[in-house]
């Protein structure tokens, strides 16, 4: 045609060419991260297709080589673009996370009609007219089967990539539509060129004066340079996604099953499977309540207690309840989440009787002790052992705040206004100590919280600071501020501090005979501030110690 020798057509075809092999040339050096393998092969048959369409018209020459009667350019003009699709749908099954689906009997499955064809065409054309129509037919079968291949693997490909868009935030609908069209490009190029209409003579004439398919490599190079630019496709997070998520499910110590609308079981992980004592195979297809007796009716609040019929007989499970929802907010199925408490709540019965026992029956005996103790006729004795008595009645009633610790730790987060804890706690010392007790804190301070924890807490700070002093009158204050959305709560006294032992046995983490600390209320503290996600911290000033609390992870709603 005329317009090939344009000067304007020669040079698009030579950028076309050139922008190709720059963006290979870049993208080599990704070629040791699997996910990237498959790209760089793909761009790799892209440029081979270009080098071979476009090179011989930039360089004049005519580049066709017969073998056997066949055009081996041609050939290899052949395998370039049907690597392209194979490529494709290698890439994005390791880029969804789908490489398990890659066997070696699919690949051979596959590739079986592709190895037939370059055969076939030679065969063809070497015949010549003497083809019987038994080769024929065989060819324009492998022909048909190959096409429907390539587009398959290219609307799989495609499919998987908008798919992954719908789910990850991480993956853009523009990235997938780049990738598409840098992909599709040389193949739409080329099939616009070869349009032909006939003519009133009985030959044929193009659609297009001339061929465009260098215009399909220019967008292509351009289209995978911005991809690799702008989007993370190199990245293998969503295979390491779905890797773990199966890894994690089929580990997690919880019993899981995945129910659609009907309370049938679609999928159950390996811990949901040793619970019913079946297969999840086995299980799968079948009503929940039929093979776990208890669960039904699910029940609507979450999470809550029950008890269940399992393969280790009956067992308490907390049960979790979620639903599962698609890309419209519709309710598809749910997640029914079982975590074995027996042993925690066993725990916990014997922990709440024995404190009971003991604060009822203690109290009851050190009440009759301390009566008696009016008969010791030593003044200093009965003083001292009346002190001792009352240091002991003081510890069992601490036992009631390890209840008040459990108890309010199963509960659910509320708003606390603050300042009213404050108030109460400050309001009940002053009543029973003769101290001075100072607070400067927010006017307004309304956090998401525990309020029987943060009372309990503050008690205990603020009893310490009363009690281990050698002032006549102690004076304490309490500081609480807001820093960055971190609240700080300050208490200073003017006594001794805590001693070194006391650290030593929390820093140990337990009680021993030999390291134990003089009570609980350090535990409590201890306690609290970890459940409330807190960091704990003492030291010593000029008028005498302070102890810090940060709650970096309690909501603030309003300050």
């Amino acid at each position: 045609m005329a317009f090939d020798s344009l000067p304007v057509v020669a040079l698009l075809r030579v950028s076309a060419l050139v922008s190709l092999l720059a963006v290979f040339a870049h993208i080599l050096r990704y070629r040791s991260t699997p996910v990237a393998r498959p790209v760089v092969l793909l761009v790799g048959s892209q440029t081979l297709w270009a080098t071979l369409v476009l090179g011989p018209s930039i360089l004049g020459v005519d580049a066709s080589l017969p073998v056997f009667g066949s055009d081996l350019r041609g050939l290899a003009i052949t395998a370039a673009a049907v690597a392209g699709p194979i490529l494709w749908l290698r890439y994005t099954l390791a880029f969804t996370g789908r490489s398990e689906l890659v066997t070696r009997r699919r690949e051979l499955l596959a590739a079986t009609p592709i190895a037939l064809l370059p055969t076939l065409i030679v065969i063809r054309e070497a015949a010549g007219e003497a083809a019987p129509d038994s080769l024929v037919g065989l060819y324009w079968l492998v022909v048909i089967l190959v096409v429907l291949g390539l587009i398959g693997s290219l609307v799989v490909g495609c499919y998987l990539l908008v798919r992954l868009a719908r789910r990850y935030r991480q993956v853009s609908y523009r990235q997938v539509a780049v990738l598409t069209i840098a992909l599709l490009a040389p193949y739409l190029m080329a099939f616009a060129s070869r349009i032909s209409r006939p003519t009133a003579g009985g030959d044929t004439v193009d659609y297009l004066p001339v061929d465009v398919t260098f215009l399909g490599f220019g967008v292509a190079a351009v289209g995978v340079a911005v991809a690799v630019d702008r989007y993370q496709v190199f990245t293998a997070f969503p295979e390491t996604d779905a890797v773990a998520r199966d890894e994690v499910l089929e580990t997690l110590a919880v019993g899981l099953f995945l129910i659609d609308t009907d309370d049938r079981i679609l999928d159950a992980n390996a811990e949901a499977s040793r619970i019913v004592g079946s297969s999840a195979e086995t299980i799968i297809g079948q009503e929940l309540g039929a093979v776990l007796q208890g669960i039904t009716p699910l029940p609507t609040d979450s999470p809550t207690r029950l008890s269940l019929a399992t393969a280790d007989g009956h067992r308490r499970y907390e049960v979790t309840i979620d639903a599962v929802a698609d890309g419209e907010e519709t309710t598809i199925g749910r997640t029914v989440l079982l975590r074995d408490i027996t042993d925690r709540q066993t725990r916990e019965q014997q922990l709440a009787v024995l404190t009971r026992v003991l604060r009822h029956n203690l109290r009851n005996d050190l009440d009759t002790i301390l009566a008696h103790t009016e008969e010791i006729e030593t003044d200093t004795l009965r003083d001292r052992i009346a002190t001792q008595i009352e240091h002991t009645q003081r510890t069992a009633t601490k036992a009631r705040a390890v209840e008040t610790v459990l108890e309010a730790s199963q509960q659910q987060r509320q708003a606390v206004a603050l300042g009213e804890t404050v108030d109460s706690v400050v309001g009940s010392l002053r009543e029973t100590y003769d101290c001075e007790l100072t607070v400067q804190m927010p006017a307004t301070l309304r956090v998401v919280s525990h309020e029987p924890l943060l009372r309990r807490l503050l008690t205990e700070l603020l009893e310490n600071g009363i009690e281990h002093t050698d002032a006549d009158r102690p004076r304490v204050e309490l500081a609480i501020s807001v820093d960055d959305g971190v609240v700080r709560i300050e208490i200073s006294d003017d006594g001794p501090g805590i001693p070194a032992h006391e650290f030593d046995v929390l820093e140990a983490g337990s009680e021993t005979p030999l390291r134990h600390g003089s009570g609980i209320g350090l535990w409590i503290v201890t306690w609290i501030v970890d459940y409330l996600g807190g960091d704990l911290s003492f030291e010593s000033t000029a008028e005498g110690s302070m102890v810090r609390v940060l709650l970096s992870g309690t909501p603030i709603v309003d300050a």
